[in-house]
């Protein structure tokens, strides 16, 4: 298997996920003729929001994974857990952008959001706990 394969196959997974939310924005303000900002509009506003989330939690991730990679740490464990977090971004972004679902309660609409949350957060926190370890583990 290439050096850092797995990184890699995330890394493009979760940078073609980020170009079709980019996307999605790009589209929203050709329709909304407003080249910058979010022309005072609340679904812009959410892609964009949604955009710059993942823009901020996916870099460190990647780096995580990176560094438990690089310490030649399991494969399966890798896949499980990137595999998990691409899914839980999906639906968070999906949660966070689309919540306002007609004839659902409200509670009830935010559940994608807080759950997906929980296992990014879970995701991240493994990640972390697992570098710390990989450090000790000499």
């Amino acid at each position: 298997m290439k050096l850092l394969s797995i990184t890699i196959l995330y890394a493009g997974l979760l940078g073609l996920f980020y170009a079709l939310i980019s996307f999605r924005i790009s589209m929203e303000r050709f329709k909304l003729q407003a080249p910058t900002g979010n022309a005072k509009n609340a679904y812009l506003e959410r892609y964009i929001r949604g955009q710059a989330n993942c823009g901020e939690y996916i870099p460190i991730f990647l780096i995580l994974m990176l560094c438990h990679e690089l310490n030649l740490g399991n494969e399966l464990f890798l896949h499980a857990v990137g595999s998990i977090y691409l899914i839980s971004r999906i639906v968070y972004y999906w949660g966070y952008c689309y919540h306002e679902m007609p004839k659902v309660k409200k509670r009830a609409q935010l559940y994608p959001r807080i759950i997906s949350s929980a296992i990014n957060y879970t995701c991240l926190i493994t990640l972390s706990l697992v570098a710390i370890y990989d450090f000790f583990d000499k």
